[in-house]
């Protein structure tokens, strides 16, 4: 009951190394915050590479410097879902016009079970699964992708906004329907 709390004596994790000084950075440079939530939104779609953006924990923690005014809530939102839709939706997109073909193309091959994880979910969970997938990490990478080659229509997904904002369904290309 005795003991102190001593803030300069606890190990921190590898990532929360490296994002406490970008935030202190950032906090200072307001306009590289907002780019640096859109990068973090959109590069957390990009297949494999996205699962190691810690994406969600950089939103978390610059969102943390809105109550203190050194970031506006709108531009930290509108930063935020501007990412996830360009990513989101760019990662659909290819996913919808290249098929089933992109999922055993490299990188994508390297890892093929995440990919089978990625379908298992999609196919059990059908279109929830774009909203479940935002938060199991490493499917979270693979959603947009899984759900474009899979067939999934950009109109039937629970996340409408997310796929329609920046793809056309084209209705004339050949595809699987699964849902």
């Amino acid at each position: 009951m005795g003991q102190s709390f001593d803030k300069d004596n606890i190990r921190l994790g590898p990532v929360v190394s490296y994002i406490d000084p970008l935030i202190t950075f950032l906090s200072d440079h307001a306009w590289l915050a907002y780019v640096t939530l859109f990068l973090a939104a959109l590069l957390e779609a990009v297949p494999v590479f996205g699962s190691f953006i810690p994406g969600s924990t950089v939103i978390l923690a610059l969102s943390a410097l809105v109550p203190g005014g050194e970031l506006k809530l709108q531009w930290v939102l509108l930063a935020a879902i501007a990412g996830a839709l360009l990513g989101d939706g760019s990662v659909y997109l290819v996913g919808h016009r290249s098929q089933h073909e992109i999922l055993s193309s490299w990188p994508l091959a390297n890892y093929p079970g995440v990919i089978a994880q990625s379908e298992a979910f999609f196919r059990r969970w059908g279109t929830w699964a774009v909203f479940f997938a935002r938060f199991v990490p490493p499917i979270r990478a693979f959603a947009p992708i899984t759900a474009g080659a899979l067939g999934m229509p950009a109109s039937r997904s629970r996340d409408r906004a997310d796929y329609r904002a920046h793809c056309m369904d084209d209705r004339s290309a050949p595809r699987r329907q699964l849902y």
